[in-house]
């Protein structure tokens, strides 16, 4: 008799994990995700996807060079670089313009209801500010890349809230 009853025990221990495993004892989804932010917060709805951005743009003197995410402009600083034999930044400054790359990174929201991009972290270089060169642009460009692409999901998290959809409220 005792060992059907440890039987009996160790099934439902068993069975009570199992059931835990599944998700049968978690709360139900709370799917709607608002981002809030400095000034507001946004409903983007269902998350359909989320990732870390950036926009950087490249100029001088006001003339717009190229824009794009941080590896086109590392690559376009290269390029440049291969094109005219010296530091993009000194062949600017010794043709009397000032180099400026400057933009920002955070993480875009895809939702049901609506887009979101939540800007995380800003960033601005000048040849006027600061004595530069294109390698040093480029190793703080791929560090600001790598800590987005390492925090964006903990920048995320501590932005949103979640609700039931509108017809279950």
């Amino acid at each position: 008799m005792d060992k059907a009853i440890s039987n009996i025990v160790i099934a439902l221990i068993f069975s009570a994990v199992a059931l835990y495993g599944f998700g049968a004892f978690s709360h139900k989804d709370l799917p709607y995700a608002t981002v809030r932010y400095d000034g507001g917060h946004q409903v983007v709805g269902v998350i359909l996807k989320q990732h870390s951005y950036s926009e950087v743009e490249f100029s001088s003197n006001g003339e717009t060079f190229t824009t794009g995410d941080i590896s086109e402009i590392i690559d376009y600083l290269d390029e440049a670089e291969a094109e005219v034999g010296v530091d993009v930044f000194d062949y600017i400054k010794d043709h009397g313009g000032n180099a400026v790359i400057e933009g920002e990174v955070g993480v875009f929201f895809d939702g049901t209801l609506s887009s979101f991009q939540l800007t995380i972290d800003k960033f601005h270089f000048s040849s006027d500010d600061q004595d530069l060169s294109s390698e040093v642009v480029k190793n703080a460009l791929r560090e600001i890349e790598r800590k987005i692409k390492n925090d964006f999901e903990a920048h995320a998290n501590s932005a949103l809230t979640y609700n039931k959809a509108p017809q279950e409220l």
